[in-house]
């Protein structure tokens, strides 16, 4: 789908071998699952999951993942992609301030920022995966080997 929910993000992660600790799993559910991560802060998100934030910054580092900080921009720009991709007609612009973001110029920095693209690019490539593979393999260590 355009938008992933909480348990493929974390299937997806998995099989491109990165080892989940549960607090990390339960965060990025919960990052994913919101209908708004544009709203959500580190704090309100480590609240949800009963963790000091520096924990749960500890437990994100420690799966070689980017930090919660990054997962919530990751996760509003994904939605800001889904519906460029299932509304053509509509204009980034439009998206942009639907989606939270000052303008399309804001929304561009924070494409560029997370995956390298901008979102006309990103509106052109089928799948929130391709759009997270290539923010992790900007801002994230590789998967730990053993796996």
């Amino acid at each position: 789908g355009a938008r992933p929910s909480g348990g493929e993000i974390l299937d997806w992660l998995e099989l491109a071998g990165y080892r989940l600790p549960p607090r990390v799993g339960w965060a990025l559910r919960r990052i994913f699952s919101s209908g708004t991560p544009g709203q959500r802060t580190v704090r309100s998100l480590a609240a949800e999951v009963d963790l000091p934030e520096r924990t749960l910054r500890h437990a994100f580092r420690s799966a070689r993942l980017p930090p919660p900080h990054w997962w919530l921009a990751a996760a509003r720009a994904v939605q800001v992609a889904g519906a460029a991709q299932a509304s053509p007609a509509r204009t980034l612009t439009e998206l942009a301030l639907e989606h939270g973001y000052a303008g399309l110029s804001d929304l561009d920095g924070a494409f560029r920022s997370l995956f390298g693209l901008t979102p006309s690019s990103a509106r052109r490539i089928a799948g929130w995966e391709w759009l997270l593979a290539e923010g992790l393999r900007r801002h994230a260590a590789p998967p730990a080997p053993g796996r």
